[in-house]
């Protein structure tokens, strides 16, 4: 317990967290901090293995990799065509993160979030950044299942709150899990992110 402990202290402090006497959840930064931020402080909780779901050209893979470079990231996104965009654009992605994330300790895994769960042991990573498909019920299956695959005391972070589904899929996990506290980044598309129990 006092694990968890250290690092809701470190989550209070790196993040600039308002906490003492806030009795309102999510805890959020006191000032427009995003989730730029977040590599400094996994780098300061030691975590060195952890996962992003959705990855569209690399960029925040690669944000991720400059913030911490003793981390070894797991890029996963199947970059299959969906909605309105061709599998042209999303191969010319794939391209843009295989160059991007070259000089990284990154391993970029081809698949759906879900065929990929199959790679990886439960409780090996330190955090995974889930920024998927947006859809409710993607996002909570995302949740629900890359939650195993994170150690007890690590970070289950997800982007875009503020989209109505992925937000309320966020809550649902949050309220059926009886996660407290949990956090909130100010920023435009909000990540909301919490301790694995």
């Amino acid at each position: 317990m006092a694990k968890y402990k250290n690092v809701h202290k470190t989550i209070r402090r790196v993040m600039k967290v308002r906490y003492k006497g806030r009795k309102v959840l999510p805890f959020m930064s006191s000032k427009r901090y995003g989730r730029n931020l977040l590599p400094q402080l996994f780098k300061e909780l030691d975590f060195n293995i952890g996962a992003e779901i959705g990855v569209q050209k690399g960029k925040y893979s690669e944000l991720l990799c400059k913030g911490n470079p003793k981390l070894k990231l797991y890029s996963i996104d199947p970059w299959k065509a969906y909605n309105s965009i061709s599998q042209g654009t999303h191969d010319a992605r794939y391209e843009q993160t295989v160059g991007r994330l070259n000089p990284y300790n990154a391993t970029i895994i081809r698949k759906t979030s879900i065929d990929a769960l199959a790679d990886f042991n439960d409780h090996v990573l330190d955090f995974v950044y889930i920024d998927g498909n947006h859809a409710f019920d993607y996002v909570v299956q995302d949740i629900i299942h890359w939650s195993k695959k994170v150690k007890h005391g690590g970070i289950i972070a997800c982007h875009d709150y503020h989209d109505a589904q992925v937000g309320r899929a966020i809550d649902s996990y949050i309220y059926c899990h009886v996660i407290n506290p949990w956090y909130m980044l100010q920023e435009a598309q909000s990540t909301a992110y919490w301790v694995n129990p």
